[in-house]
């Protein structure tokens, strides 16, 4: 009877410890996908930065003026979704 409840306690342990580690895998995986997604952000915004002077250099700047806009509302927009997840990442 002793070595039942020392076999239940074992399993039981090993189970707690795997979740454990399991969840704690998860959170540095999040982290890492926030920070994936910050960095991707900070890149298209660059691109965006230096398509935007190529496009003023080449046409003048009234021609560029709505990619401009459109590259602003899309940089602003990928930092909304990338906080977004941020956050639901931090709630779960």
């Amino acid at each position: 009877m002793k070595k039942m409840k020392s076999l239940k306690s074992l399993l039981f342990a090993f189970f707690f410890l795997t979740v454990m580690q399991a969840s704690g895998a998860e959170t540095t995986a999040e982290k890492v996908d926030t920070k994936v997604n910050e960095a991707m952000d900070s890149a298209t915004e660059g691109v965006h930065k230096i398509q935007d002077k190529t496009c003023e250099t080449i046409n003048g700047k009234m021609e560029c003026v709505g990619k401009t806009m459109k590259h602003k509302m899309k940089d602003g927009g990928n930092k909304v979704k990338t906080k977004a997840k941020e956050i639901k990442n931090k709630v779960d």
